[in-house]
């Protein structure tokens, strides 16, 4: 999962995360989080595929993308439920 945070000019944009992408082995969705906004049926659903199941949070700067989503999305719970994370960033410098 990841949050584009940045806009055009690679600043932090004042509108807030913009893109969710969510995938699976075989499926990739791409959700338009400004346009659906504060939308309770998508907290739930992302709700549903992080409680108790093996879905891992990923992206480059996990916790800044949590901190930031959580600053423009106070309504959404989802983020609550994620177990297991993997900052991208940090495992590349190991490499």
């Amino acid at each position: 999962m990841n949050a584009d945070v940045l806009n055009d000019l690679y600043r932090i944009d004042v509108f807030g995360p913009s893109i969710l992408t969510i995938g699976t082995v075989h499926k990739v969705f791409i959700v338009d989080i400004m346009k659906l906004g504060r939308n309770k049926e998508l907290d739930l659903k992302l709700t549903d595929i992080f409680k108790n199941s093996q879905a891992t949070f990923c992206g480059f700067g996990i916790p800044t993308l949590i901190n930031y989503f959580q600053q423009f999305y106070r309504d959404y719970n989802f983020l609550k439920n994620v177990e297991r994370i993997i900052d991208a960033r940090i495992m590349y410098h190991k490499v």
